[in-house]
């Protein structure tokens, strides 16, 4: 008995012809590049027919002889920077730039490969066994999916698709980039074909990463991986912001495609003319919340996008209203002419989208001149305020502030040894009574911040008290398992498990965290008696718990993918166990600034703690929980674990803040 290397089924070895699919023994592959038919990778896969091919890979059929299964194995092959004598098995990369470029793709294609073995027991995304280097390349071993794309399921059905239908396949994928964009990666590719309609009905999302490799390329080298009709306007430049709004643009031209039957005008040509139909246009069938949900998915300015897949899919649901896509045009070009005219100004995205809110804002503001200086400790998402001050000089384009980072370890120190102060500097942690002697008065900012827009008003703004610092975010304390270690004996419930485990000093945190869970060791009876590990010892597996914040969340992600499990300490210590919260990113100005100076900051400080200065700072860059409610919600739709009912927010004691006196 032989093997056929294409439908993978046995059959009599004297036959030259699979009786089951007609594959002809020896046949050569399609194109002489690709690896021959029979060809053995990693001692157990057995090399069949290639199922695609395109700029940067090839994916096969093949047999895993261990396991006796056929799967997938995807190959990397970038274009243009290698390739490979006819009949052999090495890759052959091109000298010079090519190098470089090739070794940075293959690292890139197997961190790819590693996070999406994290996701083995999602639904909709195609399973990854295996990874591993071999003939100068890499290769990713994945399930074999039996079925058809989505492509082929529209063209089968006379190019159009039926609404239940088409929204169902695009909540399926919607749901995958959701939890894929939870460790940051960006598809960057969706199109009918990536999607997979398996045999039962399951769908599957295909192909992951593979546009993460257009970063730094050429528009040549990037053009290879466009999908004309279903990628944004930012996919074609080199130097563009792309996040979930990029995949957003992309579904929603899916969705487009299967309710009208007609392909999406490419973007870049939209950019120049817009002659976009709406899908209403085409399809009167189509319900109207629909019609407007795929408009605004497909907005060429990605502000105007839903900025989640989970917004995406409760407009798509219908389960939350969409503004369309030119109510929304209509509605920011007015309260840009309400602000001009100097009442709130309110620059809106949308449902979901960056807002920048502006209250009481008075014409003359726009005018302000001034040349400020920013101070921040290294690595406190400088890149992130970059950002910020590059969207806050869209309406004040004569405020010019510069951003000077400090080591961490000497930044307090630096900052009380300076002759002049700067103007506007974070002063999370400072000492009080220093910084009150020198820091200039926000009570008015503070005062001005709506209780129904920012978590802790009663700690920030009021007229009794004289404010010193904004806070522009907060830390909640969280605990984080390692739901891959030993459980102890017997069947205890989670609180008993994880006490259990701090008795016996199995536990981690950081120093800096130990005030925000005094109350809840002190409870164990254990202050001052179990010193807790480092955090290291948590990613090491040495220890099972531990007791740390949201800041540690992306980290935790990143090291722990799929291993860890996040658990509110509400759920084991409340009342006087409670544990605390904390302020971050607090800023302070300068108290020898005055006029247009002092004036020019706090509409900076202002702008930070607006809707889109938070999506920037702290939804977009991560450098704390966004202290504005909306886009609070906004980040827990991104980062669905951290989700905390504001109840449970509005509950929080923040530990230790002393940014303001009694006057």
């Amino acid at each position: 008995m032989v093997r056929c290397l294409n439908c993978m089924k046995e059959y009599d070895e004297q036959y030259e012809v699979c009786p089951h699919c007609g594959f002809i023994r020896g046949t050569p592959p399609r194109e002489a590049y690709h690896l021959h038919p029979g060809t053995l990778l990693y001692g157990r896969y057995v090399i069949g027919t290639v199922l695609g091919f395109g700029g940067f890979g090839i994916t096969y059929r093949a047999w895993d002889s261990r396991l006796e299964r056929q799967v997938a194995i995807k190959e990397f092959y970038p274009g243009g920077i290698v390739n490979r004598i006819p009949g052999e098995r090495t890759v052959i990369v091109y000298t010079g730039n090519r190098e470089d470029e090739f070794r940075k793709g293959k690292e890139r294609f197997l961190t790819e490969a590693r996070y999406m073995a994290k996701f083995n027991q999602h639904p909709n995304i195609v399973h990854v066994f295996e990874f591993f280097e071999e003939n100068n390349t890499a290769y990713i071993a994945m399930e074999f999916l039996d079925g058809i794309s989505y492509r082929q399921y529209i063209k089968e059905h006379w190019g159009r698709v039926n609404t239940d239908m088409a929204v169902s396949v695009v909540v399926c994928a919607a749901r995958a980039l959701a939890d894929i964009h939870k460790l940051h990666i960006i598809h960057r590719d969706v199109s009918p074909d990536n999607i997979f309609i398996c045999k039962g009905g399951t769908i599957k999302l295909i192909d992951f990463g593979a546009a993460r490799f257009s970063s730094g390329e050429t528009e040549k080298t990037l053009s290879i991986i466009l999908k004309p009709g279903y990628a944004p306007p930012e996919q074609y430049r080199n130097k563009s912001k792309q996040g979930p709004w990029t995949d957003v643009y992309a579904l929603g031209a899916v969705l487009y495609r299967s309710l009208t039957g007609e392909m999406p005008d490419e973007s870049v040509n939209r950019v120049q003319k817009d002659n976009l139909k709406a899908p209403k246009e085409i399809n009167p069938d189509i319900p109207e919340y629909l019609n407007d949900s795929i408009m605004r998915a497909m907005a060429l300015n990605p502000e105007l996008r839903f900025q989640s897949m989970g917004a995406f899919i409760k407009a798509i649901e219908n389960t939350k209203k969409a503004r369309s896509l030119e109510k929304e045009i209509a509605r920011r070009k007015r309260l840009r002419l309400l602000g001009a005219a100097g009442t709130a100004v309110i620059l809106c995205a949308g449902a979901v989208a960056c807002v920048a809110v502006y209250r009481g804002k008075r014409q003359e503001a726009y005018g302000l001149k001034a040349d400020l200086e920013f101070w921040i400790p290294e690595g406190n998402a400088g890149e992130a305020y970059r950002e910020a001050i590059a969207a806050f000089n869209e309406y004040y384009q004569d405020i010019h502030i510069e951003i000077k980072e400090i080591p961490e370890d000497t930044y307090q120190e630096t900052w009380e040894n300076a002759g002049e102060k700067p103007d506007i500097f974070d002063s999370t942690g400072m000492d009080p009574e220093k910084l009150k002697a020198e820091a200039g008065s926000l009570t008015a900012l503070g005062q001005k911040l709506h209780e129904k827009q920012y978590y802790f008003l009663e700690e920030i703004g009021g007229a009794e008290s004289e404010l010193y610092q904004i806070p522009l975010g907060f830390e909640m304390p969280v605990i984080y398992l390692n739901v891959g270690m030993e459980q102890e004996e017997g069947t205890p419930s989670r609180k008993e498990e994880i006490e259990s485990w701090i008795r016996k000093g199995n536990f981690s945190m950081k120093e800096e965290d130990e005030a925000l869970y005094e109350n809840c060791l002190e409870t164990l009876n254990l202050s001052g008696e179990q010193s807790p590990k480092m955090p290291s010892d948590f990613y090491s597996e040495e220890t099972p718990v531990f007791l740390g914040t949201t800041e540690d969340y992306e980290e935790v992600q990143k090291r722990l993918t799929g291993r860890y499990e996040v658990v509110w300490p509400e759920e084991i210590w409340s009342g006087e166990a409670a544990p605390k919260a904390r302020f971050s990113n607090e800023l302070s100005i300068s108290g020898q600034l005055s006029g247009e100076e002092k004036e020019s900051a706090q509409e900076f400080i202002d702008y930070l703690v607006s809707e889109r200065g938070q999506d920037i700072l702290n939804v977009r860059g991560g450098a704390a929980l966004p202290i504005n409610r909306d886009m609070y919600e906004e980040y827990v739709g991104i980062n669905g674990e951290l989700e905390k009912e504001e109840a449970g927010i509005n509950s929080l004691e923040i530990l230790n803040w002393r940014g303001k006196e009694s006057k």
